[in-house]
């Protein structure tokens, strides 16, 4: 398993399957709405929509840390 919000661990996978001639499967763990307060590990947010224009602001202001 690796941490699939690691872009160099992800690269690493990746390369390691381009090794093999047999299919392969990479399993990443994640963390839902990873930056964002208000979404992160919140199951409910699989189903809602983010339309507070209070916290759609405040999201894009923690994705651009």
């Amino acid at each position: 398993m690796v941490d699939g919000h690691s872009i160099s661990d992800l690269l690493k996978s990746f390369k390691n399957c381009k090794k093999s001639n047999k299919p392969n499967i990479i399993i990443a763990k994640t963390t839902k709405g990873k930056g964002i307060k208000l979404l992160e590990n919140s199951p409910i947010w699989h189903v809602k929509k983010l339309e507070n224009p209070n916290d759609i602001l405040q999201a894009k202001k923690e994705l651009e840390k």
